[in-house]
């Protein structure tokens, strides 16, 4: 009998939650997560995540550690549901901006969506040795100034030698 008086409060809670609980689908190039990080390259994306103002949705993809005599590549795509304007973006690596392609600021404003963006970390840079020797997380933000839409994300990194 006590198991009948749960059952329908789980069912209630679950139906309760908000849409987007159940429309994030996050996709990873390791399968469901990596035993061993990979050495060179690591793609991720998530759909249908709610847009919200700063900091907003953000993903992650780790490579196993930084080395020497390499460039860490970051090229993401950005989509905005509503369509009333592009997204703010912002690449990092362990929380250090990485340099733009292009010559955009740091936080970019996207012209329109979808948006695609493309950062890069020169690893013999001495403004970088902290990533010398230790996994690195690139992490992709997204954010707008507009109440309501969703964002798909997507993040691909490598480090390739020079």
């Amino acid at each position: 009998m006590v198991h009948n008086v749960r059952t329908p409060v789980l069912v209630v809670a679950l139906l309760a939650a908000p849409a987007s609980v159940f429309a994030q689908v996050v996709a990873d190039s390791c399968g469901g997560g990596c035993p061993i990080l990979p050495r060179n390259a690591r793609v991720v994306s998530i759909a249908s995540a709610p847009a919200a103002p700063y900091p907003g949705p953000a993903i992650s993809a780790t490579l196993r550690a930084g080395r020497r005599k390499r460039i860490l590549y970051a090229e993401t795509m950005t989509t905005e549901s509503t369509g009333l304007g592009g997204p703010y973006v912002y690449v990092t690596a362990n929380g250090l901006p990485m340099r733009p392609v292009g010559g955009f600021p740091v936080d970019y404003v996207c012209p329109s969506t979808p948006c695609a963006v493309a950062a890069w970390l020169d690893m013999d840079d001495p403004a970088n040795a902290a990533l010398i020797g230790v996994p690195i997380t690139v992490t992709l933000s997204a954010w707008n100034s507009l109440p309501g839409g969703t964002f798909d994300m997507s993040l691909v990194v490598r480090l390739e030698k020079k």
